[in-house]
């Protein structure tokens, strides 16, 4: 009923449309001026987040034509062709008829009052918001996102046409929530901003099924002061009179106002990181500050497998960068064993549950034991990478819970050998996890919305180049084999013909990264089977382990391509 006064008007309007009859007459789209705009900003869209680019995006009235909408810019907003496209399927759908529409008036009446109301708040509260009208809400993620809840929202979306002829810049209210997870309240009670279902509900009982926010828990059971628990959030009831203590405890320490917007805290700092190029590609090199030797040892190995020497190399090396090591020190005594014991001899008797030690063709090599824990969660972080979509820190962490960890195993038996600890708060573990990828990552936003932002490990030439470290010579009579040049060979002109058809679009720059998405959609087109980028290198016989993405675009399109470097990102244009 709230709905239907806050958009009264709108249904008065469709009402008088469909009873008198009348013809639905011709729209209009944006000016080119509010075009140029939205384009200058590199706007997406509202509902799903796509940056508009081309001719991916539509002028769409937010109360339909068909139901009686003005044709003016405050019934106009930009949106990507598939949520336009899909949002009038939903109308044709939900009223279980084509047009024109009067023809089932007024039996139609209560199927095109939901979806009015919901067209409306779809957009002037953001998509989730249309969970207040589920029947036509579960159309349009069905029809959209095969049912599930999207995972990006809007970064740079405008409004109504009618706002843009004052803006500067993207204005849309929800820019920046993810997936639309919160919808903005239609008012604001005099004691504060009212919480959504999100927020009393859904998050509560997913912070207590997954662990995450324990921290707090614990520090408020271990609180003694009043003041201090108010610290951890919990106010006291208006009701109550305060205690003598809470009447002696300062002013500062009771005050929870400066607590109310969580700080990303020392525990969730990523551990330092950095690319650096070894021997057999990239990896990332990260502080063992404080580490004990098996958790230094998972984090460098990540999920390869590498031989003695390497791994000798790069714990040494890793050590002196940091400035752990001393001159004269040794990698092995830095952690608490004898020099004779050798790396074998520590890895092999102390911890053969964590680390796989074997010899192959007469050179020791070592393994994580959950190597393929770590390559399954490298390959769902680089997926949504890969879409350009940040990983909530839950959603990461339900993963690990619901699909990685056996059924029948307990928490203490699976993190084990992975050198965790079970006790603890969850961003904790989440953080363990990712150190032993080889990704580069980083946490965005605040408790609960903490996210994870990956990226594929490039080499940037200004990292320093590794130094070589010894192990006991007991460990391996054999040598490393000498290193073989990095030739990319020759491949068929269908490959380049098939990259050069993909890229055929492409206006301004993309990241790297999107290339994959860019080349499946190709291929479909073309009637292919759809694939990454370095598996289709690979079915042309380039080796998708010895060559990066930008190797391969550089050697074979290096006149058709250019390159630019931001940070960790490489950008990529047709030249």
């Amino acid at each position: 009923m709230e709905l239907e006064v806050r958009y009264a008007a709108v249904l008065k309007q469709a009402k008088g449309f469909l009873s008198s009859a009348k013809k639905t007459a011709n729209g209009s789209n944006l000016s080119n001026s509010h075009l140029l705009l939205l384009l200058k900003h590199k706007a997406d869209c509202p509902l799903c987040g796509v940056v508009f680019e081309g001719e991916n995006h539509n002028s769409e009235h937010i109360h339909p034509r068909a139901l009686g909408g003005a044709n003016d810019a405050k019934n106009k907003i930009q949106l990507c062709k598939n949520c336009n496209n899909c949002k009038n399927s939903v109308m044709q759908r939900h009223l279980a008829m084509p047009p024109p529409y009067h023809k089932g008036y007024p039996d139609n009446w209560e199927a095109v009052k939901s979806f009015l109301l919901w067209s409306e708040l779809t957009i002037d509260d953001g998509l989730m918001a249309g969970v207040a009208i589920p029947e036509v809400h579960k159309i349009f993620l069905e029809e959209r996102f095969a049912g599930e809840q999207p995972r990006q929202g809007p970064k740079r979306a405008f409004g109504r046409a009618s706002t843009l002829d004052k803006v500067t810049g993207p204005n849309y209210p929800h820019n920046g929530v993810l997936g639309h997870t919160q919808s903005r309240p239609t008012t604001t009670p005099a004691g504060g901003r009212k919480k959504g279902f999100w927020e009393r509900f859904a998050t509560p009982v997913l912070d207590y099924l997954t662990g995450y926010g324990s921290e707090a828990a614990q520090s408020a059971t271990t609180t003694s002061s009043q003041g201090e628990k108010q610290q951890e959030g919990k106010k006291p009831s208006s009701a109550t009179s305060p205690s003598p203590e809470e009447k002696s405890t300062p002013a500062k320490e009771q005050a929870p106002v400066k607590q109310s917007k969580p700080k990303q805290t020392a525990e969730m700092k990523p551990r330092a990181q950095e690319m650096v190029k070894t021997q057999d590609g990239i990896r990332i090199r990260r502080d063992l500050r404080g580490l004990p030797f098996e958790h230094a040892v998972s984090l460098v190995i990540s999920h390869k497998q590498i031989s003695l020497n390497t791994l000798a190399n790069w714990l040494d090396t890793d050590l002196r960068h940091f400035e752990i090591l001393k001159d004269g020190d040794h990698y092995l005594t830095h952690f608490g064993y004898s020099k004779s014991k050798g790396l074998r001899g520590a890895l092999e008797q102390e911890f053969p549950e964590m680390f796989l030690v074997e010899s192959t063709d007469g050179i020791w090599r070592v393994q994580s034991t959950m190597a393929s824990y770590l390559k399954d969660w490298e390959a769902f972080l680089l997926e949504a990478h890969e879409r350009g979509d940040p990983v909530l820190l839950t959603e990461f962490w339900t993963h690990i819970r619901s699909v990685s960890k056996p059924a029948s195993s307990t928490w203490t038996d699976f993190l084990t050998p992975f050198s965790i600890k079970s006790k603890g708060p969850v961003p904790g573990k989440v953080l363990a996890f990712l150190d032993r990828t080889n990704l580069l990552y980083e946490i965005i936003g605040e408790k609960p919305d903490h996210s994870i932002a990956v990226s594929r490990p490039i080499y940037q030439p200004s990292v320093e180049p590794m130094v070589t470290a010894t192990i006991n010579q007991s460990e391996t009579k054999a040598k490393e084999e000498p290193t073989k040049s990095k030739t990319i060979p020759d491949v068929s002109p269908e490959f380049q013909h098939h990259i050069i058809g993909a890229l055929e679009n492409l206006e301004g720059e993309i990241q790297l990264s999107t290339l994959s998405a860019r080349l499946s959609r190709y291929l479909k087109s073309i009637g292919e089977e759809s694939m990454s980028f370095r598996n289709f290198a690979k079915k042309y016989g380039i080796p998708k382990a010895s060559f990066s993405a930008a190797e391969i675009l550089e050697h074979y399109f290096g006149e058709l391509v250019g390159f630019r470097i931001e940070g960790t990102v490489i950008y990529i244009w047709k030249i």
